[in-house]
């Protein structure tokens, strides 16, 4: 029973601290790319950087979607927007893997540069629809 009232105790903690909790990616993205420099580094480097905001970009558009199903009212609303995003996921790991499969030592860096491409325009057709998120 202690345990029980434990979790339950710990569980409203972090729903209430949740607001305090920001997730701010802005930051690692901008040193990321501030420390890309063509002149000074391996293509293997260049391609790791590239990843790595790749990895940003999506998880900064994993919070934003999260943000705007939890605004969105009714079930219909959030069915009509995973549909949506469904249908994008598919598309970008299509071209995605166009690219990836392209010969040359070149392609995996390009490919990133794609994704990255991709992701940060879906990032801004959401935030232009004026759904009322939080902090994103």
């Amino acid at each position: 029973m202690r345990i029980f009232i434990l979790l339950i105790t710990l569980t409203f903690s972090c729903f209430a601290d949740e607001t305090l909790w920001v997730t701010n990616l802005d930051e690692p993205i901008k040193a990321i790319k501030k420390s890309i420099d063509p002149s000074k580094q391996s293509q293997t480097d260049l391609t790791i950087s590239h990843n790595n905001l790749a990895f940003l970009y999506n998880a900064k558009l994993k919070i934003l979607y999260a943000e705007v199903v939890a605004s969105l009212k009714t079930h219909e609303e959030i069915s009509v927007l995973k549909k949506e995003q469904t249908e994008w996921l598919n598309s970008r790991t299509k071209k995605f893997s166009a690219i990836s499969k392209e010969s040359g030592s070149m392609a995996p860096m390009l490919a990133a540069i794609e994704h990255i491409k991709i992701t940060k325009a879906r990032i801004l057709v959401l935030k232009k629809r004026n759904y009322v998120v939080g902090r994103f």
